[in-house]
């Protein structure tokens, strides 16, 4: 059915306490809501958060090749809602976004191997650098920036790099990209500190991952739960954490509702 409208709006959610990581601080978390309507006035929603901080594009190319995807543009509708609740008991992980040089990673982690560290995310960058520290240490290492589509998938997975993936609906193109990867790698799926659309989505694409070819594997807790670190939403109905689980809104599609007026005092 062909779209009756596509608003591109770029907004930003403030985060509570300033988010550090290896890579630098965040006082405030830039994206973009996509909203799309069809001929029969059903609404769609999506999402995009600029990677920027990790090297890739930023907030304006976000919005460009948004509003060029809106031009003609065709869809399918929307799905029926998933209902469930996400995620185990939390077990410790360690990431360094790809900060640390081959030796001091082997060093880190053979301090860090007494504690039961679940996964080690990224603790070096490249794939070959990778498996060479795989080699080395009892920690299962897990990728992140190394992999970001189903080729660096299969690559990893023949140079036996990493265990497992993260996957971000933002780094790696969608939930379709992001469940044939996991079809190559044990995956969970964490947030790239997206606002209410994307978690939303990325809640439904775990919920899905027990239908790819590797669901014993689901044992791994996903990393969704970044909602708390705002101080505040464009959503007046949303996914919630409850009782140490992530749930989804029982409402159709994702489920998600914009409050308007947070949105447009957001709005950027």
């Amino acid at each position: 059915m062909r779209l009756s409208s596509v608003e591109v709006i770029p907004y930003a959610l403030p985060f509570k306490e300033p988010y550090v990581t290896a890579l630098g601080s965040l006082t405030q978390r830039e994206m973009v809501l996509l909203r799309v309507r069809d001929e029969d006035g059903v609404v769609g929603l999506g999402e995009a958060v600029p990677l920027a901080l990790r090297g890739g594009v930023g907030l304006r190319e976000v919005v460009r090749e948004l509003e060029r995807w809106g031009e003609d543009r065709e869809v399918d509708g929307l799905s029926a809602p998933s209902r469930c609740a996400l995620g185990p008991e939390v077990r410790i992980r360690v990431d360094a976004n790809e900060a640390w040089d081959l030796e001091t990673a082997k060093t880190t982690l053979a301090e860090l191997e007494p504690f039961g560290i679940e996964l080690a995310e990224q603790p070096v960058a490249g794939l070959e650098a990778m498996a060479e520290l795989a080699a080395l240490t009892s920690i299962p290492l897990a990728a992140d920036e190394s992999v970001a589509s189903l080729a660096e998938a299969e690559e990893a997975a023949a140079l036996d790099a990493c265990s497992y993936t993260g996957i971000k609906l933002s780094k790696v193109g969608g939930p379709e990209a992001a469940l044939a990867i996991a079809d190559v790698i044990p995956s969970y799926v964490t947030s790239a500190l997206d606002g209410p659309v994307g978690i939303a989505a990325a809640a439904q694409v775990a919920l899905s991952l027990a239908e790819t070819t590797h669901p014993e594997r689901l044992h791994l807790a996903h990393g969704l739960a970044t909602q708390r670190l705002f101080a505040s939403t464009i959503a007046a109905v949303e996914c919630e954490v409850r009782d140490g689980m992530l749930h989804l809104p029982p409402g159709p599609g994702l489920g998600i509702e914009i409050d308007e007026d947070a949105l447009q005092a957001h709005r950027i």
